[in-house]
């Protein structure tokens, strides 16, 4: 495969065989990635307890703010490369790789020494209890030597989608997450570490993949290549991947605050027993939309491309086929999750008790599910046309305008079955928002569309 075939595959390939060839590797590539937290969780629950699994919830809200500045300059930074060679601008495409690299390299840096200069205070902020402290202190304690090459990790890999190499994307994520398979059982349990074991797997994942990254782009294999002078930081390339990435860094960090007010929440209404539910529900959820999330980047390139080289026509068809794609694939996870609860739960606890109280909450959590891959699309359509405003009011429209103020007033009417009905509540109101802003732009696309054709007769 030559240097650029994977920028022609984006330009000439039918639009349902190109997005079947972007999205399958991510999605492999995801799900495999999200047995991180699947597998961490499966030793950790076995080998050292529910409350353990409830410290790991705790300590989870970390993990998403990070990952949620990562993704807003890989994807900042990728919707601009993507643009950019639909216009046939290789050394601009290239400024922005570098600047992403600069800019995810300082930020894990800067949030690497905040998180270790105070973490004990920010786990009790983040919900620990005397019970769950320890465990969740541990974890985070190894999981900080791992913070910069998962930030590298995670930014660059949105950068390999955004040049149309998907393959390498997955393989980037099969190392990491094999790695982690591998040394669970080993650092968790055969050496004894216990919830440290679980981080310390993840950390040399994490600086594997990220090595990967860095010698893919200092190579021959990828199009768009890494240059030490594109390094240095430019104030236009740094902008524009900030203002992008904004409704990305938005949904991160919405999501991070809206498991601290769950914990919190919880813990007012409900014991560690439900916070260990919540927190095997919120993996479940990852793990079951890892087709939907896989769908969404390898629609993100298409519709960057096409929309920098005045494509309406492939623009359409593409977001259209994957509107219907992901309301399949958000319908598939309801059915999932409502149907085997139980021997969903049991995969990481056996207590009775546990199963009995996930199986309520994972039912009604997950009533919403049927919407959400429409609102999805929609918030990837936006943001890969360089559309920052609306697809910031998306990003924020379920945890912020509706589920985080859902959540502080439903309990004090309805216990804890308020906490569980925020969520399907939530994913309704955050429906209606996304057609209302989808649907008068998908119009617009094919107006466009119907011009041009008009012009070239």
């Amino acid at each position: 495969m030559t240097r650029r075939s994977h920028v022609d595959h984006l330009r000439d390939e039918p639009i349902p065989r190109l997005l079947w060839r972007l999205s399958l590797p991510a999605t492999v590539g995801m799900a495999v990635m999200a047995s991180y937290n699947l597998v961490d969780t499966i030793f950790v629950g076995h080998f050292v307890g529910v409350e353990a699994i409830a410290g790991l919830a705790v300590a989870f809200p970390l993990q998403m703010i990070l990952m949620g500045i990562c993704q807003s300059f890989g994807v900042g930074g990728g919707v601009m490369v993507s643009l950019e060679l639909g216009r046939d601008r290789l050394p601009q495409a290239e400024l922005y790789l570098g600047n992403v690299v600069f800019l995810t390299l300082t930020a894990a840096f800067a949030f690497t020494l905040g998180v270790a200069l105070g973490l004990d205070p920010i786990l009790r902020a983040f919900g620990a209890t005397d019970v769950t402290l320890g465990h969740a202190h541990d974890y985070v304690s190894a999981m900080i030597w791992g913070y910069v090459p998962y930030c590298g990790s995670v930014a660059l890999n949105n950068l390999v989608r955004a040049e149309g190499n998907a393959r390498v994307a997955m393989a980037t994520m099969l190392i990491s997450a094999g790695l982690n398979l591998v040394l669970d059982p080993i650092f968790i349990w055969w050496l004894g570490w216990g919830v440290a074991g679980a981080a310390w797997a993840t950390v040399v994942a994490n600086w594997a993949s990220f090595i990967w990254l860095l010698a893919y782009f200092l190579s021959r294999r990828s199009f768009v290549r890494l240059r030490v002078a594109a390094i240095l930081p430019r104030p236009e390339p740094i902008v524009r991947i900030t203002v992008l990435g904004a409704s990305v860094f938005a949904r991160g960090a919405a999501s991070s605050i809206m498991t601290i007010v769950i914990n919190q929440v919880v813990m007012r209404f409900g014991t560690d027993l439900h916070l260990a539910a919540y927190g095997i529900y919120y993996r479940l959820m990852m793990f079951l939309f890892m087709p939907l999330f896989g769908l969404a980047q390898g629609l993100q390139p298409i519709i960057g491309y096409h929309e920098g080289a005045d494509n309406p026509a492939k623009m359409r068809e593409v977001i259209r086929l994957s509107t219907w794609v992901a309301t399949g694939l958000s319908c598939l996870a309801f059915v999932i999750l409502w149907a085997f609860p139980g021997p969903l739960i049991m995969i990481f606890s056996t207590e009775p008790a546990l199963v009995t109280e996930g199986t309520r909450v994972l039912r009604a959590a997950a009533l919403g599910f049927p919407v959400v891959g429409y609102h999805v699309v929609g918030t990837t359509m936006f943001q890969a046309m360089g559309r920052a405003a609306p697809a910031f009011i998306l990003s924020m429209s379920r945890q912020v305008f509706f589920f985080i103020p859902l959540v502080l007033v439903l309990p004090n009417f309805y216990g804890l079955w308020g906490v569980w009905a925020a969520f399907p509540l939530s994913d309704a109101l955050s429906f209606l928002i996304t057609v209302a802003l989808t649907e008068p732009q998908k119009h617009r696309i094919r107006q466009r569309a119907l011009d041009l054709a008009a012009r070239s007769m």
